[in-house]
C-alpha cells in the first residue's frame, strides 16, 4: 500500500455545521425583558428548553454569545411565549425554522 491511500484512510470526519440563528441587535435585551415579564429565571428556561446547563441562555443574556441553533431558538421563544422572530433574526436561515414557529405558534394544528 503507498503512503497517499494511507494518508486517505487516517483522515478524520468532517463535522456537519449546524445551522443557527442570530440574536436580533436588540434581542439580549428582548430576551432579558421577556423572561422578567415571565418571573423566569436563567436556569428555570434553560431547564424547559432541555439545555444541560444554563450557560447558553446567561451568555445570550450578557451578550458574549449572539447566536444558537435554530432548535434551542424556536425553543427558547416557545418557553417565553413570544414569536422567534422577536428575538432572533430569522433573514439568513431555512424556511424549515419559520415553518417551525408557525407550527409551534399554532399549537401544531396546522396541515401540510
Amino acid at each position: 500500500m503507498d503512503d497517499s491511500k494511507v494518508m486517505e484512510s487516517r483522515q478524520l470526519p468532517t463535522r456537519r455545521r449546524r445551522r443557527g440563528v442570530r440574536l436580533r441587535k436588540d434581542g439580549r435585551l428582548r430576551l432579558r425583558k421577556y423572561m422578567t415579564r415571565r418571573g423566569m429565571s436563567v436556569r428555570a428556561l434553560a431547564a424547559e428548553c432541555g439545555l444541560r446547563d444554563h450557560g447558553l441562555i446567561q451568555q445570550l443574556r450578557s451578550g458574549k454569545r449572539r447566536g444558537c441553533t435554530e432548535t434551542v431558538a424556536v425553543a427558547i421563544a416557545a418557553r417565553l411565549g413570544v414569536e422567534t422572530g422577536d428575538l432572533f433574526d430569522l433573514t439568513s436561515s431555512s424556511n424549515a425554522l419559520r415553518n417551525d414557529v408557525r407550527d409551534s405558534a399554532d399549537g401544531g394544528t396546522r396541515k401540510a
